[in-house]
């Protein structure tokens, strides 16, 4: 309703504007051009006066929110997970670097990062670079957990 209202409106405004074109210039394609140009920089004005007056007659709602300024209790664990495509071991490297970024930046109990990766796809179901991929993220992670042992991920 509020955007057919915005494009109706200035619809209305446009053919308005064009028919005093029209009346004034008694050149039909004149006025059916100008409606055509003036309809864009009409709709973004109609979108700030409607904007305007919904602001002040609609009041805002509080959305609900959890407050994790304390920290995150055990029974909102989480888990972020960042899933991607990885082509070669090296790309398992900058990715562990990535996640151990995140990690510092987020140092809270109970918040666990992992990576959901995926070998890139072949003409094969596993192609022979796919267990050095393998390797490799297992390596890494082993790396992760000896260096911040305290936020090894539980168990499920």
């Amino acid at each position: 309703m509020y955007i057919y209202g915005i494009y109706i409106f200035s619809f209305i405004l446009s053919v308005l504007l064009g028919w005093i074109m029209y009346e004034s210039t008694q050149n039909i394609i004149l006025a059916i051009v100008q409606s055509i140009l003036i309809f864009i920089p009409l709709t973004e004005i109609v979108i700030k006066i409607v904007q305007s007056v919904l602001s002040k007659i609609i009041k805002p709602k509080l959305i609900p929110k959890l407050d994790f300024g304390k920290g995150i209790p055990k029974e909102d664990t989480t888990m972020v997970v960042i899933p991607t495509i990885i082509e070669s071991a090296s790309k398992v490297r900058e990715f562990a670097k990535k996640l151990e970024v995140f990690y510092l930046a987020n140092k809270s109990d109970n918040i666990y990062f992992t990576i959901l990766g995926d070998c890139t796809s072949g003409g094969k179901e596993v192609l022979k670079e796919d267990e050095e991929i393998k390797e490799s993220g297992i390596l890494e992670i082993e790396k992760l957990n000896k260096k911040y042992p305290k936020m090894r991920c539980p168990k499920i």
